[in-house]
């Protein structure tokens, strides 16, 4: 494994105050049930979790729209409102299927769904956390994309599931990970080409390459005619 920063970055960019304390950047939660295949990871690799909960203020210029409360009860009588539009909102993403080529926002709007308190207040809002992107990101994404997100979630059965952290920091997913590994840091990857079957970085012969960084660098790593394409990536300033 060959990276270009100072360190591996799972845990790299973690901080450490004063008293030994270490806070993780970024900050990793995982939902078990939309993060299915990481939560095995760290199963397989028995990698230690510890529940959570988590508590959500929704709010806008002018007022608050909705919190959770401590308890499930409190919480359930907070949302009685929405229930119907939960419930409408729930049997949409299970059963009705997106057109060809439609996008999330056409969706909801053909499904009279995009004025609900719910999309607006909790759904969108909780999308555009989830994906790091704006909400006109959100509703340009394929509708193929975003609904599985939303079936994980189950917008009518949403209030009472917990999350998972990583204990006792991410960086006991980060040894995990590279137990056993070959790592170089602070090596950004030269240019590539497969010469003679096989490709030579840092004086070493590899039979295949796994490149596993952003966009606009893999033109630089591989300068191929068709990889000038991930140039036109763009990244929201939020990811």
């Amino acid at each position: 494994v060959f990276e270009a920063k100072a360190q591996v970055n799972l845990a790299g960019n973690s901080v450490v105050l004063e008293d030994g304390t270490i806070i993780d950047v970024p900050l990793r939660m995982v939902g078990p049930h939309y993060y299915r295949r990481m939560t095995s990871l760290l199963r397989c690799m028995e990698v230690p979790t510890e529940e959570v909960d988590f508590d959500v203020c929704c709010y806008d210029e002018e007022r608050v729209n909705a919190t959770t409360e401590a308890s499930v009860f409190k919480t359930v009588l907070a949302r009685s409102f929405l229930l119907l539009s939960l419930a409408r909102l729930s049997w949409a993403v299970f059963l009705c299927k997106p057109q060809e080529e439609e996008t999330f926002g056409s969706y909801m709007r053909r499904l009279k769904l995009d004025e609900s308190k719910v999309y607006r207040i909790f759904i969108r809002r909780q999308l555009s956390w989830m994906l790091s992107c704006s909400f006109r990101m959100v509703e340009g994404y394929p509708a193929d994309f975003i609904l599985p997100f939303l079936r994980s979630i189950n917008p009518l059965l949403a209030f009472n599931k917990k999350v998972l952290r990583i204990y006792p920091t991410n960086d006991a997913l980060q040894q995990a990970l590279v137990r056993g590994k070959n790592i170089t840091t602070d090596f950004p990857v030269p240019p590539l080409r497969r010469e003679q079957g096989g490709v030579d970085i840092a004086g070493q012969r590899f039979d295949y390459v796994l490149l596993a960084t952003e966009a606009s660098s893999v033109h630089k790593i591989l300068p191929q005619p068709w990889t000038k394409v991930f140039d036109q990536f763009l990244y929201h300033p939020s990811s």
